[in-house]
């Protein structure tokens, strides 16, 4: 997955300050999305290898904030929702 850096940057600062309880989160995922090479957006959610080799899908959007991590299924903070918000997000400000 490619990304504007710059843009991206941007991207991810205006998400920490409408949510700068969750800075450390967004700053994970945004680590994630930029150096893990295995994330796929399939239209409607990110699906992601993680080192252990589990693929998860993130959905952020839409009906059905959803993903198959174990965090999510505890209804704690996902990381990998939080990169495919950040991930459509970007998109949507890509052309800005």
């Amino acid at each position: 997955m490619e990304l504007n850096a710059i843009k991206f940057n941007q991207t991810v600062q205006a998400a920490i300050a409408r949510a700068p309880q969750m800075a450390k989160h967004i700053e994970v995922a945004a680590d994630n999305l930029l150096s893990n090479p295995y994330i796929h957006d399939d239209g409607d959610a990110l699906l992601i290898l993680s080192d252990s080799g589990n693929i998860y899908r993130a959905k952020s959007q839409g009906k059905g904030y959803t993903c198959n991590c174990k965090a999510s299924h505890f209804n704690q903070t996902c990381w990998h929702r939080l990169a495919d918000r950040l991930y459509r997000l970007y998109l949507s400000k890509r052309g800005n």
